[in-house]
């Protein structure tokens, strides 16, 4: 019976990651999710990332830093999030199908239901009934910021952090080395899920050690699970973190970025337009930076009484947690807009923790508001769960519907291209050609996400036919790569041909569109260039200084 209830579980919080990115089911091999991103270039990224990780893993990781983009620099991979743990996820289905498309969707839709899965068992653990616990694991396997963020796949997996929680109240109550060492797990996994929840997820740890600290922790027993914590968090995070850490000595976001990317509290009343959030008048779809943070009507009268629920309930820590937990994310992520008599909290944290440096978008700390509200939200549907039999229970599930119905946007965009679905001809021919660096030209016309896109399925398709680009896009970029394009900008200039010629031999992949006669009749007077390949859409030329 227990193994059937688990699958039963199992199969709802499938049905909601299929609903939630609906009608996605119907083009898992063919389409990418975009969320909100108005273009396809971040999906793309994710599915170079993930494929890149699929590749290392089968081939024993002789090189996972030197990734192929940015020819010839060196250690590019550490320039954006590496996702190692997703990309073991998406390594079974990709080296089973060799569809990097389909092994994408299917990791996503994992994340997904282990999102559910995690905050179910973390619900229990905080011995909410099975009924409510279902109905709560739901509210947070919707929660707005995921939804928002399907089309950046490292903002999805919540799973460790949930779990990671579950293992901090257990500590927090019972001292047990061995929910240390669970805890010291999890923020490593969620560190290498991704970046941004890692360190956001320490803060809320340490906020959580002083709030759950008892006696109990300052004996052996509850040092050495502290202890126990710290250990596995640098025994898994050894074969990554330090190499990242080296090669991201020197990148650092400007202020202007980072105030560009911290929201107001203005966000926070904020929904995506579209869905039934359009019927509450307390809400808008304008003003602030334009995140749309707003948690949710139904989820914040829910964890409002909630607290209420878990205080009197006796787990006072655990209210006062959560309540905590979601006002210092609330802060947080004003990031540089939050100035207190002229002090600045964020600067403050960016300046002396390890790691913000390299965080662009405070905002995204607003995933735990809702995580927390969500989580309170569960108490405030245990006691309509059990009032009045079927009636509350009637009342407990068409309220957490309604609150999912207010911030749900479907059907989701999706995006393909033929080049996704079957490798293009000159991409097959490349493949099979001798070793050599390789150019896209044109280069992005200005640094605009939206100009990445053919970069980024360029990338995709690079690992196809196995020559490393000059050319690339990342979180950070090198600056032999901006001064490259500053030149390449005039291609076939002498400048450009001469910066070309030291890079030499290399492929010119050229768009066929790009070539006007003008530039076809420049390239032709380059000395050691040669047209090799032609068809509709590329004109591929082999430059070499012999």
């Amino acid at each position: 019976m227990h193994i059937k209830a688990s699958a039963a579980r199992l199969g709802i919080f499938i049905g909601m990651a299929l609903a939630l990115t609906w009608p996605l089911a119907w083009h898992l091999g063919t389409h990418l999710p975009l969320g909100t991103e108005s273009v396809a270039t971040v999906p793309l990224f994710n599915l170079w990332t993930l494929t890149w990780n699929a590749g290392q893993l089968a081939a024993g990781y002789p090189g996972y830093w030197d990734a192929p983009i940015f020819y010839p620099e060196t250690g590019t991979f550490a320039l954006s999030d590496p996702q190692p743990l997703s990309g073991l996820l998406f390594a079974l289905p990709y080296l089973l199908t060799q569809n990097g498309v389909l092994a994408y969707n299917l990791t996503l839709l994992a994340l997904l239901t282990l999102n559910g899965w995690a905050a179910y068992r973390l619900l229990r653990t905080l011995q909410i009934r099975d009924g409510a616990a279902l109905l709560g694991s739901a509210l947070v396997q919707a929660l707005p910021f995921v939804q928002h963020e399907i089309g950046v796949i490292q903002l999805v997996p919540l799973f460790p952090i949930l779990f990671a929680l579950a293992a901090l109240f257990r500590f927090g109550r019972d001292a047990r080395p061995r929910d240390g060492l669970i805890l010291g797990g999890w923020l490593a996994a969620a560190l290498l899920f991704s970046g941004y929840y890692g360190l956001f997820l320490g803060v809320m740890i340490a906020l959580g050690g002083l709030i759950f600290a008892r006696r109990a922790h300052l004996t052996l027993r509850g040092a050495s699970g502290v202890l126990w914590g710290a250990l596995t968090l640098g025994l898994i995070l050894a074969p990554v973190l330090p190499a990242q850490r080296r090669l991201l000595t020197g990148y650092a976001w400007s202020d202007r970025t980072v105030a560009a990317n911290s929201a107001y509290a203005d966000d926070y009343l904020r929904l995506e337009p579209g869905g039934f959030g359009g019927l509450t008048p307390w809400v808008n779809d304008e003003g602030g930076t334009g995140q749309a943070l707003f948690p949710g009507t139904g989820v914040l009268l829910l964890g409002a009484a909630g607290a209420v629920v878990a205080w009197r309930r006796g787990q006072r820590r655990w209210a006062a947690f959560a309540l905590a937990g979601a006002g210092a994310a609330f802060l947080f992520s004003l990031g540089t807009h939050l100035d207190i008599v002229g002090f600045q909290p964020y600067a403050f944290i960016r300046t002396y923790m390890p790691g913000y440096t390299q965080l662009r978008s405070p905002f995204r700390m607003a995933v735990f508001v809702q995580v927390f509200t969500a989580l309170l939200a569960a108490y405030g549907l245990e006691i309509l769960w059990s009032w009045r039999g079927r009636l509350g229970r009637g009342v407990a599930v068409g309220l957490t519907l309604l609150s999912i119905a207010e911030v749900t946007t479907l059907p989701h965009r999706l995006y393909t291209t033929p080049e996704l679905i079957s490798t293009p001809a000159w991409a097959l021919w490349l493949k099979e050609q001798p070793p050599a660096a390789a150019i896209m030209i044109p280069f992005e016309a200005s640094g605009n996400v939206s100009d990445f896109e053919p970069t980024t399925l360029g990338m995709v398709l690079a690992l196809e036919h196995g020559k490393p680009l000059l050319n690339g896009y990342s979180g950070f970029f090198p600056d032999s790569y901006r001064q490259l394009k500053a030149v390449i900008a005039f291609f076939p200039s002498p400048a450009s041909v001469a910066i070309l010629t030291e890079r030499a031999p290399l492929y010119l992949i050229i768009e066929r569109g790009w070539l006007t006669l003008a530039r076809l009749e420049g390239i032709s007077e380059v000395a050691g260039v040669e047209l090799v390949y032609e068809d509709k859409a590329k004109f591929i030329y082999w430059l070499d200084t012999e």
